[in-house]
């Protein structure tokens, strides 16, 4: 079986049991041995996917510990408000993404982690990482491979946030690996993109670069997409908005709002806090609205999958003749199997909507029963990451891999919300009153018009209006009552039109007709030696059972299984953070 059983759950994992250390001698796997002798820098390990690299590197690299014939990981880590990048990454291997490790080295861990990582602290941001000249040199001088799976994840985040992360990002990961080819060393990359970037395409999605001008149909009339000219537009334009904000009539307004949250009686100190986090959500709003029509106009859907784009872009600018690999996950959802059956530590595109689908909070959403919700675990998408680094020639053309399942494996919306449903029905989550909420089916709307205006009707007018007449009493700031009646209006409006933002991220996938084709990951998955198979798995490939009456297709894949066993309790379990006795145990499965 390529996929293999997933480890049997545990209600702790103190009594988990893993599997003992694979005898390098007797069962040799190529892609254990490439990763024991490279000299790796990864980028973004504090983050979800970036965890489950490191630590699936590490745990291959454990059966090579006692024979010195290591390299060290190289970890970028940049300091993240106020915090040290030596404690982030203390901070790091404290997580339960590494408990097998722990559990297998025992007293040891430490020793061997000391051996095997050294971390970077620079920052992706800023021009050669944030380093000086010779140490961006001597790292270029040390380096067989770049992992970059760094990223800004945030679907509404302000373009000019997501470009320096994710579009800049990318292109400073390509100018160190053409470092490293001046210096001899030449360092394969290998970025980790989006398989969304695909914006308003319709149909098959193909495993290629993505077009010059843009997702929109191609008439022959409009422009090139330059990607370093857009970076630059994004950035005149942030710059625009920063200008705008320290306007005084703009600073007149953020003070007014600020008196009227805090009354009169609050000190000069406590209003400046607030003035100063009105004026940065407001330009944000202002990045995150521009952003999304200019990505709008360019054929993508918002400004993550835009700056994704463009990062593509220009690591090819970079590279150009040069080979590299791009890896275009889907919706990355929980673990199969590594580094534990069913773990996720981070609240991405299909959790809010379990949540909410759990908590009753979700009872009309704009979206198409039918509509295929293209998802991919976790330590799938590591494997062909690693997996593609290995099968990189030293020259030759770029390599693009989609890591998604809708072409083999389609789960739609509608089969979605009914595995859901019945999860729920049999293991409540419960509200702050310890009360199961009433689940009901979602009325779906075609089209986000539809169910904006829907919202807008029931809740923000009414909400919008009472509002207005608190504010008609005369000196109503001066009245605690009135001042505290106000401020719930406002609260709840804010509420619904977040959700209202939600729902415009959200219909994008939720009513499209992408297929994401997904040829060459897995001729490379299959190419891949028994012992690397069966270390490194995959979705399992749909076989024919010829022994059949009717020679039916059959599945080796169970969506519902891997909700239902895996993901759900394990997003219960370590991102809503229940107690063990109200989660349900992620229970053996074999998919």
């Amino acid at each position: 079986d390529q996929l293999g059983a997933a480890k049997a759950g545990v209600e702790d994992a103190a009594s988990a049991h893993w599997s003992p250390v694979m005898d390098a001698e007797s069962d040799r796997s190529s892609l254990t041995e490439f990763y024991a002798a490279k000299s790796v820098l990864i980028t973004g390990c504090t983050g979800f996917l970036g965890k489950v690299i490191l630590e699936k590197i590490l745990w291959e690299r454990c059966k090579y510990h006692s024979s010195g014939a290591m390299v060290k990981l190289r970890l970028l880590v940049r300091p993240m408000k106020g915090v040290a990048a030596g404690v982030r990454l203390k901070q790091l291997f404290e997580s339960h993404a590494f408990e097998r490790l722990r559990h297998q080295l025992g007293d040891a861990f430490d020793a061997f982690l000391e051996d095997s990582v050294q971390i970077v602290e620079g920052d992706l941001t800023k021009a050669n990482l944030g380093l000086d000249a010779a140490q961006f040199a001597d790292l270029a001088c040390s380096l067989d491979l770049i992992l970059h799976s760094a990223a800004h994840v945030k679907w509404g985040a302000p373009l000019d946030v997501s470009v320096q992360a994710n579009s800049l990002g990318c292109r400073r990961m390509a100018e160190l690996a053409r470092a490293t080819q001046d210096a001899g060393r030449h360092a394969r990359l290998v970025v980790v993109s989006s398989a969304f970037v695909h914006g308003q395409r319709k149909g098959r999605c193909p495993e290629e670069f993505l077009p010059r001008g843009g997702m929109l149909p191609s008439d022959g009339t409009h422009e090139l997409l330059d990607a370093t000219r857009e970076v630059e537009v994004c950035l005149q334009q942030a710059a625009k908005v920063e200008a705008e904000s320290w306007l005084p009539a703009s600073n007149e307004n953020f003070h007014r709002m600020a008196r009227q949250r805090l009354g009169p009686s609050a000190s000069d100190q406590a209003r400046e806090v607030v003035v100063r986090d009105l004026r940065q959500r407001w330009r944000d709003a202002q990045m995150s609205a521009w952003g999304t029509l200019r990505a709008k106009q360019w054929g993508f859907n918002d400004c993550y999958t835009f700056s994704k784009a463009l990062g593509e872009r220009l690591v090819a600018e970079v590279l150009e003749g040069t080979s590299f690999a791009i890896v275009r996950p889907s919706g990355i959802v929980s673990a199969v199997r590594e580094p534990y059956p069913g773990w996720i530590d981070a609240y991405l595109l299909v959790e809010p909507l379990i949540e909410g689908v759990g908590r009753g909070q979700i009872t009309s959403f704009p979206g198409d029963r039918g509509c295929v919700i293209d998802c991919v675990p976790v330590d799938y998408v590591c494997n062909v990451i690693l997996a593609a680094a290995v099968a990189l020639p030293e020259s030759g053309s770029p390599r693009v891999y989609h890591c998604a399942s809708g072409d083999i494996y389609a789960n739609t919306l509608g089969d979605i919300e009914a595995t859901w449903l019945d999860y729920f029905s049999h293991h409540p989550l419960l509200d702050a009153r310890g009360r199961v909420p009433k689940l009901r089916p979602i009325q779906y709307h075609s089209s986000l018009d539809d169910f904006e205006a829907g919202m807008r009707r029931r809740y923000v007018a009414p909400l919008r209006t009472l509002a207005t007449v608190v504010e008609s009493v005369p000196f109503w700031e001066r009245a605690v009552a009135l001042r505290n009646a106000r401020g719930w209006l406002v609260r709840n409006k804010r509420v619904i039109e977040k959700t209202l933002d939600l729902a415009r991220l959200y219909s994008t996938y939720t009513l499209n007709d992408w297929v994401f084709e997904t040829t060459n990951a897995r001729t490379l998955m299959a190419s891949l030696s028994t012992a690397d198979r069966r270390s490194f798995p995959y979705f399992p490939e749909r076989c024919i059972h010829s022994d059949t009456p009717s020679d039916a297709l059959h599945e080796t894949w169970d969506w519902r299984k891997f909700w239902m066993e895996l993901h759900i309790p394990g997003m219960r379990r370590w991102v809503l953070k229940e107690q063990p006795s109200s989660t349900p145990a992620v229970r053996a499965s074999k998919l």
